[in-house]
This record gives structure tokens, C-alpha cells and sequence, in this order.
């Protein structure tokens, strides 16, 4: 594809006004076309540089990453259905063939785990059709294909759980963080993106336990089996906001199974958490509000605050 006369300028100008595009010029470069939300642009230069025979093999290896990349946060800018969806399909299929034909790539990991959540974002949107009015007589197969896209979510992330965790093994069981500030900061990267796979995974459970209906045992066990995956990653990793977090997911899991008091507990829990960490400043924000929903519960008849 020729690239745009807008798309030439705004080219020529970046390059002659970015002095971060001398050292890693192409994918610095694409990154700042994304922080400005050139998005049509970027793809444009995606589709120039793959044109190119004396690309760093560095460069070359990653375009379908960049450009799923690229296509996803363009889908999530756009405010048009259509535009959306198509950018989302394609980001996709970039993904997916960026994490098939390169399993060993440091950044295959990050590619099977935006796929995760392309799947787990299908499967929220298909759940929240099944709960249309208009929708009534299609409410069954579009929940059976909300599990599905939840499975094969659940896989992908599963994928990126392990080579998130191949990746972790390679790095020395202690790095000084004053010697080493580079590794350290590598390896936290790397262990946070592990951790944040975990807790999709168990996420993943939590949604599937919604396709089926309140009070039914197959919700109740789906449920049941998501308060356990979070308390895992809760007992592991307390002191961190994705820690708390899952302990907020375990009382959401116990408030959809009926079992208010138990759910109002791990929401006294999160919300008497004295830590200024801005996610965890939120994360008690959730939980005033879940406990507010739960005191008016038919069940209980508290209406104290």
C-alpha cells in the first residue's frame, strides 16, 4: 500500500522533529503514530516497512504484532460499530499470527494475552446481547457461544500464563535492585504480565459462572471454582493491587451465588484497606458500592449504611 501524502508529511516531520526516532527509528516511530491516535497512518507505515528487503530482522519479526497492535487500539477509539468490529477481527488475526509463527519470541507471551482478551471482550458483548429483550428467542445459542469464546479465552491466556512463567525461569533467582536496575525492572515486567495471565484466567471462570442461570448448580460450582482461583492469587500476591483485587472478585463471586453476609465480609476487607496506591484507593471505591448493594439485599433488610 502507497502511503497517504498526509501520511508522508506527518512521516517527514516526526522523523525531523522526534529525536528518540534515531535509535530504534521504526518502532519508536510507530509508537509515537499510536500516542497520537494516527492509527490509519501507522498501518499505512506497517505496510511500507513490510515492503522493505534491508529491514533489521528485529523489526521485520514483529510488524504483525505492531499491527494488531495498532488495529486494537484503533478499534478502541472508534466510535463506529462497523469500524470496530472489522478492526478488532483484524487485530486479531495479526495477533494470532504473530504468536503462531514466532512461540519463541520474548513478546509471543504478550501476543497470545491480547488475543485473551479480544476473545474474553467477544464473549462479554455476545453475554450482554443474550440479555436483550430482542434477543429472547436466540438467548441459548448465544450463551453456548458466550462459553465458547470464554474456553478458548481461557486457553490463549493459559498460553501466556506458561510462557510468561518460561520467561520468569530465566532470570537469576535474586537480582540486586541498585546493581541491576535494568534486569529488575525486566523481571518485575515479566512477573506482573504473569500474574496479570492468572488473574485472567481465573476471571474467565467468574464470567462463564454469569452464562448460566442465577441459583443454578452449574453457576453456583462455576462460581465456587472462581472464589477459589482468586483466593490463590489473593493468599500469593496480598500485598499487590492485583491481589486485592481478587480479593474483591471473591466477594463478587460469593454475592452472585446468594451468600451475601460471606461477600459482605470480603468487602469490609477491601474497603478498610488503608493503602494510598491510587488502584487501591478504587479498588475501595468497588467495594463501599458492592457492600452498599449488598446491606439492601432482599435477604437482609439493612438499610444502616
Amino acid at each position: 500500500m502507497q502511503l497517504s501524502n498526509f501520511g508522508k508529511l506527518l512521516i517527514c516531520l516526526c522523523v525531523l522533529l522526534s529525536p528518540a526516532v534515531a535509535d530504534e527509528p521504526a518502532l519508536k516511530f510507530l509508537d509515537g503514530l499510536r500516542q497520537r491516535r494516527y492509527f490509519d497512518t501507522a498501518l499505512e507505515y506497517i505496510d511500507q516497512l513490510e515492503g522493505q528487503n534491508d529491514l533489521p530482522p528485529e523489526v521485520a519479526e514483529v510488524l504483525d504484532l505492531e499491527r494488531g497492535v495498532t488495529l486494537r487500539e484503533q478499534a478502541t477509539a472508534s466510535s463506529y460499530s462497523d469500524d470496530k468490529d472489522q478492526s478488532l477481527a483484524l487485530a486479531e488475526q495479526a495477533l494470532r499470527r504473530f504468536a503462531q509463527e514466532h512461540k519463541d519470541h520474548p513478546r509471543a507471551a504478550y501476543a497470545n494475552f491480547e488475543v485473551g482478551q479480544l476473545l474474553l471482550e467477544r464473549a462479554r458483548a455476545t453475554m450482554w446481547e443474550a440479555d436483550s429483550p430482542s434477543a429472547a428467542s436466540r438467548k441459548a445459542d448465544l450463551l453456548q457461544t458466550c462459553r465458547s469464546l470464554i474456553d478458548q479465552a481461557k486457553g490463549i491466556y493459559q498460553v501466556a500464563f506458561d510462557q510468561y512463567s518460561a520467561l520468569n525461569e530465566k532470570y537469576p533467582a535474586f537480582i540486586d535492585r541498585d546493581e541491576e536496575p535494568a534486569l529488575f525492572k525486566e523481571r518485575n515486567q515479566v512477573l506482573l504480565r504473569k500474574l496479570r495471565s492468572q488473574y485472567q484466567l481465573a476471571r474467565c471462570t467468574y464470567e462463564r459462572g454469569q452464562t448460566f442461570d442465577p441459583g443454578s448448580q452449574e453457576r453456583n460450582e462455576t462460581l465456587i471454582r472462581a472464589s477459589s482461583e482468586f483466593e490463590t492469587i489473593y493468599q500469593e500476591n496480598r500485598s499487590t493491587p492485583l491481589g486485592r483485587l481478587s480479593n474483591l472478585m471473591r466477594g463478587k463471586c460469593f454475592q452472585e451465588q446468594g451468600d451475601i453476609g460471606r461477600a459482605i465480609s470480603f468487602y469490609n476487607d477491601v474497603k478498610d484497606d488503608r493503602s494510598n496506591q491510587p488502584a487501591v484507593v478504587q479498588l475501595r471505591a468497588f467495594a463501599v458500592q458492592f457492600r452498599l448493594i449488598c446491606l439492601n439485599h432482599e435477604t437482609r433488610n439493612d438499610f444502616q449504611l
